[in-house]
C-alpha cells in the first residue's frame, strides 16, 4: 500500500504518456489556494501529463498560467450530470487526485476508471470510493482548525510522497503595468451574503478615499450575482471616477484587471485570492470566516481586518478600515 501510495508523486516507472487527472475545487478562492500545491506536484512529476477538471469559468485562468497540459470543463449540474461527465472523458487516467471533498467528485473519479484515486478525508467524513486518502485527524483538531487550507492540502500531498517545496512567490504578469491611482473594490461574495460588508459601508469608504486623494479611480469587480451590490454602490455615488465591471470579465480578464490595480480592497472572496496571487497588495475584510484558514496565501503585501463581532462583518466601521488603508496607500 505504501509503495502504491507514493506513486502519486515520486513513482519513476510511469511513462510520459501517463494520464494524471486533477479535480479542482468548486469555488474560486479554493482553486487559488490549491494552485501552490498543484505547482509543486507538477514540478515533482515533469514526466506526467496533467489533465485538470474544473468548472468552465475557471478554465481560462488555469490556461493563462499553464497549470496543466489538458483541461476538461465539468458539465452543468443536473439529472444527467454523470452521463454528461462520462462523455467528456478523453482517456482513462492512471491516477486521479481530488481537491474536492464531495461525493459528487468521488463518483466522478470512480466513473473515470482510474485505478488510484487520492483525496483528503476530513473529520467525521467517509470517502469509500477513494483508493487512497489522507486522514486529516492526523493533523490534530486544534492545529487543523487554524491551519491554512493550502497547508492542509500540502500535508495531503506530502503523505502521498510530495518532496518539492511549496512556493509562495506571486505569479506576476510582467506585461501588466500597475496604475498608482487605480483602486479595486470587491464588495460581493457569491457563496455567502454573511461575508459581505454593506453597500453603505463601501459608499462611505469611497467617499473618504476620494477626499484623501481626488485622483483615485475606483473599480468595482464581481460576478453576475454581485451586480445588485455593485449597482447599488455605483448608482448611489454617481461619481465619474467609479466604474462597475461586475459580470463583464471572465477570469482571465479579471486577473489582468486586478494586476493593474495599485490596491484591491474586498471581502473574503475568490477575487481577493486572485489579486494576491498576481502580487497586488490587498486589504481583506473578515466577518464570520476564519482568517487563519482562508487568508490570501502568496507573499505579497496584505492587510487582514477582522470585524470586532466575528459573526457580523458590518460591526466593522468604515473609519477603522480607512485608517488601516492609509499605510497601504
Amino acid at each position: 500500500m505504501l509503495n502504491k501510495r507514493k506513486q502519486l508523486i515520486i513513482g519513476r516507472e510511469l511513462s510520459r504518456r501517463t494520464n494524471f487527472f486533477v479535480r479542482m475545487p468548486n469555488w474560486l478562492g479554493d482553486v487559488i489556494m490549491a494552485i501552490p500545491v498543484l505547482m509543486a506536484i507538477r514540478k515533482g512529476r515533469p514526466d506526467v501529463r496533467f489533465t485538470l477538471l474544473a468548472k468552465s469559468q475557471y478554465i481560462p485562468l488555469l490556461r493563462k498560467f499553464k497549470m496543466g497540459e489538458d483541461y476538461l470543463k465539468l458539465p452543468a449540474v443536473g439529472v444527467k450530470y454523470f452521463l454528461d461527465f462520462n462523455k467528456i472523458l478523453n482517456c482513462k487516467p492512471e491516477n486521479y487526485l481530488l481537491f474536492t471533498n464531495s461525493i459528487r467528485g468521488d463518483i466522478e473519479a470512480f466513473i473515470s476508471g482510474s485505478r488510484q484515486r487520492f483525496g483528503l478525508n476530513l473529520p467525521n467524513r467517509s470517502r469509500p470510493l477513494l483508493t487512497h486518502f489522507f486522514d486529516a485527524t492526523q493533523i490534530g483538531q486544534d492545529r487543523f482548525s487554524q491551519m491554512h487550507q493550502t497547508e492542509v492540502w500540502e500535508q495531503m500531498a506530502r503523505y502521498f510522497g510530495l518532496k518539492e517545496q511549496i512556493a509562495k512567490e506571486p505569479l506576476c504578469l510582467p506585461e501588466i503595468l500597475r496604475k498608482e491611482s487605480k483602486i479595486g473594490l470587491v464588495p460581493g461574495s457569491s457563496n455567502s451574503p454573511l461575508k459581505r460588508w454593506s453597500p453603505a459601508n463601501w459608499i462611505s469608504l469611497i467617499k473618504e478615499l476620494s477626499s484623501l486623494n481626488s485622483s483615485f479611480n475606483f473599480h468595482l469587480y464581481g460576478t453576475d450575482q454581485d451586480k445588485k451590490v455593485t449597482n447599488n454602490i455605483f448608482n448611489s455615488l454617481c461619481y465619474s471616477n467609479v466604474y462597475d465591471h461586475a459580470g463583464k470579465t471572465d477570469l482571465s480578464e479579471l486577473t489582468e484587471e486586478l494586476a493593474s490595480c495599485n490596491l484591491v480592497i474586498g471581502n473574503d472572496t475568490g477575487a481577493m485570492h486572485l489579486a494576491n496571487m498576481v502580487g497586488t497588495p490587498v486589504v481583506v475584510l473578515f466577518g464570520p470566516t476564519n482568517s487563519s484558514r482562508t487568508k490570501p496565501f502568496f507573499n505579497s503585501n496584505k492587510e487582514l481586518i477582522e470585524s470586532p463581532e466575528l459573526c457580523d462583518i458590518n460591526s466593522l466601521e468604515p473609519d477603522v478600515v480607512f485608517q488601516r488603508l492609509i499605510s497601504m496607500l
